[in-house]
């Protein structure tokens, strides 16, 4: 069977999976979804993502991609650190 993608735009991307000869699909039986970071969310709440789906960004990817949201976490686990006495490893 033929490897089916989904896809929300026309890039680069999308003209390798033609030229693999994969086949495009509307519905919800996709292997591969390429979509823009601004979907994700909604890919992750309108389908349960199985073992042979694949998505090109992963669920909270904002959490490590924004330096901002980044720089929040690092502190946070600083401070989780501190807490269990692992001064060592928070340095």
């Amino acid at each position: 069977s033929s490897i089916k993608f989904k896809t929300t735009f026309k890039n680069c991307v999308y003209d390798g999976f033609i030229y693999r000869e994969w086949k495009q699909t509307w519905d919800d039986d996709w292997n591969i979804i390429w979509c823009e970071k601004e979907q994700v969310d909604w890919v992750f709440e309108k389908h349960r993502i199985l073992p042979h789906m694949k998505i090109n960004h992963f669920r909270g990817w904002y959490e490590l991609c924004r330096k901002d949201m980044l720089n929040k976490n690092l502190k946070k686990f600083k401070r989780t650190l501190d807490k269990q006495n692992n001064k060592e490893e928070s340095d």
